[in-house]
């Protein structure tokens, strides 16, 4: 996350050195080439514009403005998927356009600004992909912490079942096996009851085997 804000902020700065020449002469373009357009329709569909009019360059270059490029420094990506107006069908829709106006390089060949742009709106979606990955991580993190929450509930239940089966004076010594193994995420609740019932008959027979061994003597 921190690189993708990195180059946001990056390409943010890079709009402020626009100026009104070099927007100029792109507004002047009847027919602007491939690279130009194809830019201009990805910050379209990037801040939430209409698709059609992303591809109809007399739409397009409304926006061939000095105020609006500026104020693409505001634009919040995280906002813009909060409102949904950029989701991931959006998103791969830009990428493959601007794969196939050339990328950067033919971008930086066809002007300054539209070079600027390309880059901001890479920006945008690396911050996109960093908010995607935290989301599905976070997503993870809270299923893991409630599966880890249930099955201690049932480890719990099962235990307080066992104690109460368990024969008086036995309770504490029982009751504490039975807790160690709360937090042994590689046994279910049953299977460590089962265990501990098989490790108490395990001990049991010890004893017995001892008491007649000292008895044999």
């Amino acid at each position: 996350m921190e690189h993708a804000k990195l180059a946001k902020q990056a390409a943010d700065d890079e709009l402020l050195k626009l100026d009104k020449n070099k927007i100029a002469q792109l507004k002047g373009y009847k027919v602007p080439p491939t690279a130009v357009h194809g830019v201009f329709q990805a910050v379209v569909l990037l801040t939430g514009g209409r698709a059609d009019d992303a591809k109809d360059w007399s739409a397009s270059r409304k926006h061939v403005d000095l105020g609006f490029l500026h104020s693409l420094r505001e634009f919040d990506v995280d906002d813009a998927m909060r409102a949904k107006k950029l989701g991931s069908k959006r998103a791969r829709g830009i990428q493959t356009l601007l794969q196939k106006t050339g990328g950067e390089q033919a971008a930086e060949r066809a002007s300054i600004v539209a070079l600027v742009l390309f880059r901001w709106v890479m920006a945008c979606l690396q911050i996109y992909e960093a908010l995607l990955q935290h989301a599905a991580l976070q997503k993870e993190m809270e299923a893991q912490a409630e599966k880890e929450e249930t099955d201690k509930a049932r480890i719990g239940a099962a235990a307080e079942k066992h104690r109460q089966r368990i024969r008086p004076g036995e309770s504490d010594g029982a009751a504490a096996a039975v807790e160690d193994d709360y937090d042994t995420e590689e046994h279910s609740a049953e299977h460590l009851v089962a265990e501990h019932r098989a490790k108490e008959a395990a001990a049991r027979k010890i004893q017995g085997l001892h008491r007649g061994a000292r008895a044999a003597r």
